[in-house]
C-alpha cells in the first residue's frame, strides 16, 4: 500500500501547512535512509535499493521546495545540500556502501533540526548538561597545579562549545525565520 493510499496520511498531507509538509518529508527521508543503512549493513541489496529510491524521491521533492526569488542564499544553499544528498544516495546505491548513507542522514538531521521548534531548547539542554558534568567532576587526589590546569582546560572547552552553540542558535533562528517566510509566501 502506498503512503498516500492511506486516507489518514493523505488527509494529513492535504491539510498540513508548508513548513509541516517539509518536516514530514524530512521525517520520511530520514526513515528511509535508516532503513537503507540497516539493509546495506546486512548486505540485503534489493531492500536497500528500494529504501534508497524512496529516500531519493523524497529528497528530489524537497529540492523543488526552495523559492529562489525570495530565499536568496538560503535557497541556493539548500539546493546544494539536496544536490549533494542525491549524489551521495546514488553512490550508496551503486557501491552498496553505508558511508554515503551516513553522510546523507547526518545532513538530513541537521537541516530538519532547523525546522523543528525544539532545536533551540535541545541546544540549551545540551549546554546545561555539559556544565553539570563539569561541576560534578572530581579532581580530588590530584596535585593542585594539575587539578587547576585540567579545570581550566575543561572550562576553555565549554566556553568554546558555548560560543559555537550560540552561533548555531543564531543560524537556527535565521533559518527558521526564512522557512516561515517561505511558508507564508507559499500561502499568499
Amino acid at each position: 500500500m502506498s503512503c498516500l493510499a492511506n486516507p489518514y496520511t493523505n488527509s494529513a498531507v492535504n491539510q498540513a501547512d508548508p513548513v509541516k509538509l517539509v518536516e514530514m518529508l524530512y521525517s520520511g527521508a530520514i526513515r528511509f535512509a535508516r532503513i537503507a543503512q540497516r539493509h546495506t549493513a546486512a548486505s540485503e541489496v534489493e531492500p536497500a535499493h528500494h529504501a534508497i529510491l524512496r529516500c531519493y524521491a523524497i529528497v528530489a521533492e524537497l529540492m523543488a521546495t526552495p523559492d529562489f526569488d525570495k530565499g536568496g542564499d538560503i535557497a541556493r544553499n539548500l539546493e546544494q545540500c539536496y544536490d549533494s544528498m542525491l549524489s551521495r544516495l546514488k553512490d550508496a546505491d551503486m557501491r552498496k556502501q553505508a558511508a554515503p548513507l551516513d553522510e546523507v542522514l547526518s545532513l538530513q538531521k541537521r537541516i530538519r533540526a532547523v525546522i523543528l521548534d525544539d532545536s533551540l531548547e535541545q541546544l540549551q539542554q545540551l549546554m546545561e548538561e555539559k556544565q553539570a558534568r563539569l561541576a560534578e567532576l572530581s579532581l580530588e587526589g590530584l596535585p593542585a597545579e594539575a587539578a587547576a590546569g585540567i579545570s581550566a582546560e575543561l572550562q576553555a572547552v565549554l566556553d568554546t562549545e558555548a560560543a559555537l552553540e550560540s552561533l548555531d542558535r543564531d543560524r537556527l533562528m535565521l533559518m527558521r525565520t526564512e522557512l516561515r517566510k517561505f511558508s507564508e509566501a507559499g500561502r499568499a
